[in-house]
C-alpha cells in the first residue's frame, strides 16, 4: 500500500536508538537523567489542581472551538500586564504549543516552501514543516558566537522566492539565546520588508536570569499581518501534560484559516482549559524562578577541561553549556562509570547540530555533587551528553 511521501520524510525519534543502552545502564546501578524533553523540574501550581476538584458542571461538554472564554480572557489579562494588548479574535486555544505551530505551517506552507529557522532548534520543528510539504532552511550558529543569529545579513541571504517565514524561539531552545530588543525589532524589520511571517515560538518566555525583561514579538503592533506568536502553559506552569497552547496574532485573514483547523478537531480539553485559566503568572513567578536563579549564581562550575566555552543560562534547574563537541564514541557509556556516575540523554536539535546539554538538576544542589561533564556528537543530528558523577 503507499503512504504519503509527506510522512515518509518525517523520521522517528533518534533517542529510541539509545534507550537500550539506558536501560542497560539503569540496571547497572547508574541513575539517568533524561534531556530529551522540555519537562521543568518545578512543582505545578496548586490553582491547577483546586480548578480541576472544583469543576462543578454536570456533563464535560465539548469546549468552543476557538478556546473558551475564560482561558482567552486570561491570556488577554496575561499580555496585558507586559504591556500587550489583544482582541479575543485575535487568540486561538490549541492543543500545547506544538498543535499551534502546525496549525500555522499548515496555513502558511505548500510544497517546496521554506522556513528560516537558527539552528540548532527544537527537532520537532522538522516533522512539522516536513509534513506540509516544506523545508527548513537553517542558519547555522556555534557556542563560539554564542548561537547569536540576529544579523541582518545572515537572514536576508536565507531569504529566496521560497520563503514564507522566519521562526524566533525566544528564548531559544537548547541554546539560550535571549533576543535584545533591537535584535527582535530588526528580525521583525526583515519579516516586513519581505514580506514574511515571522513566528515567535515563546514557550520559555519567563525563563531568563540574567536581568533580561519579559518581551514577546507581540510588542510589534506596526507588524500586525507578519506577527504570530506561540505560547502554552507548559513551562511557565510546569504543566506539559495539560497539553494547553495558543495562537496569537493580529492577522485576521490568518486566523480565519486557522479556525479551519481548530474546527476540524472541534476543541480543546475542557478540564485543562478551566485549570490553566485559574493559574496566574504573577504569583507563581515569584517564587520558583529567583530560587533557581540563586542555584545558578552558587554552582557554577568549571568545565575547561571539557572544552566548555561559555554558559547560556536558560529553562528551570539547568543550563545549557556551549561546548566543543567531541568525536562520537560509543565506549563513552561505559567510561562514565565513575563511582556510580550518570547518564543524560539528549535528542536531535537541528539538521547537522547535535544538543549540548549541561544539566544541573535541583538535586545535584541539594547533594552539594561536583560534576564533571563529558559531551559528544553524532552524525547526523543526532545527540547525547554524558554526565560524570566526581565524588
Amino acid at each position: 500500500m503507499k503512504f504519503s511521501s509527506k510522512v515518509k520524510k518525517c523520521g522517528l525519534s533518534p533517542m529510541r536508538k539509545f534507550h537500550p543502552y539506558a536501560v542497560a545502564a539503569e540496571a547497572a546501578g547508574k541513575k539517568i537523567y533524561h534531556l530529551n524533553i522540555g519537562q521543568p523540574d518545578i512543582e505545578t501550581p496548586p490553582q491547577y489542581f483546586e480548578a480541576v476538584r472544583n469543576f462543578q458542571l454536570p456533563v464535560l461538554a465539548y469546549a468552543e472551538s476557538p478556546g473558551m472564554p475564560v482561558l482567552i480572557k486570561a491570556i488577554q489579562k496575561y499580555y496585558g500586564n507586559l504591556g500587550m494588548h489583544f482582541a479575543e479574535g485575535d487568540i486561538l486555544i490549541t492543543t500545547g504549543g506544538s498543535e499551534a505551530l502546525q496549525i500555522v505551517f499548515n496555513c502558511i506552507l505548500d510544497d517546496g516552501d521554506e522556513v528560516i529557522i537558527p539552528e540548532p532548534f527544537y527537532p520537532n520543528y522538522n516533522t512539522m514543516v516536513s509534513t506540509c510539504g516544506a523545508v527548513i532552511h537553517p542558519v547555522c550558529t556555534s557556542p563560539e558566537d554564542g548561537y547569536h543569529y540576529a544579523d541582518r545579513a545572515r537572514i536576508e541571504a536565507a531569504i529566496n522566492e521560497r520563503t514564507r517565514a522566519i521562526v524566533c524561539t525566544n528564548p531559544g531552545n537548547p541554546t539560550g539565546n535571549v533576543l535584545t530588543p533591537e535584535e527582535m525589532r530588526m528580525m521583525v524589520d526583515i519579516a516586513r520588508e519581505h514580506d514574511l511571517f515571522i513566528i515567535g515560538d515563546e514557550a520559555y518566555r519567563e525563563f531568563v536570569y540574567a536581568g533580561e525583561p519579559l518581551q514577546s514579538l507581540g510588542e510589534f503592533e506596526d507588524a500586525a499581518e507578519n506577527v504570530v506568536v506561540i505560547d502554552t502553559v507548559s513551562k511557565r506552569f510546569s504543566a506539559c501534560g495539560a497539553r494547553i497552547g495558543c495562537i496569537i496574532s493580529r492577522n485576521q485573514e490568518l486566523m480565519g484559516e486557522a479556525i479551519k483547523y481548530c474546527q476540524a478537531r472541534l476543541s480543546v480539553a475542557t478540564l485543562d482549559q478551566v485549570a490553566s485559566a485559574a493559574l496566574d503568572p504573577r504569583e507563581w513567578f515569584l517564587g520558583p524562578v529567583p530560587a533557581v536563579r540563586k542555584i545558578l549564581e552558587d554552582q557554577r562550575l568549571s568545565l575547561k577541561d571539557f572544552g566548555l566555552i561559555e554558559m547560556n543560562e536558560a529553562f528551570a534547574g539547568q543550563c545549557i553549556g556551549c561546548m566543543r563537541l567531541l568525536d562520537y564514541d560509543q565506549e563513552l557509556l561505559d567510561r562514565t562509570n565513575v563511582n556510580g556516575g550518570a547518564i543524560a540523554l539528549g535528542h536531535p536539535v537541528g539538521n547537522s547540530g547535535a544538543r549540548i546539554v549541561v544539566t544541573l538538576l535541583h538535586e545535584m544542589r541539594k547533594r552539594q555533587t561536583q560534576m564533571g561533564i563529558a559531551t559528544l556528537c553524532v552524525a547526523g543530528g543526532l545527540g547525547m551528553a554524558a554526565m560524570l558523577e566526581l565524588c
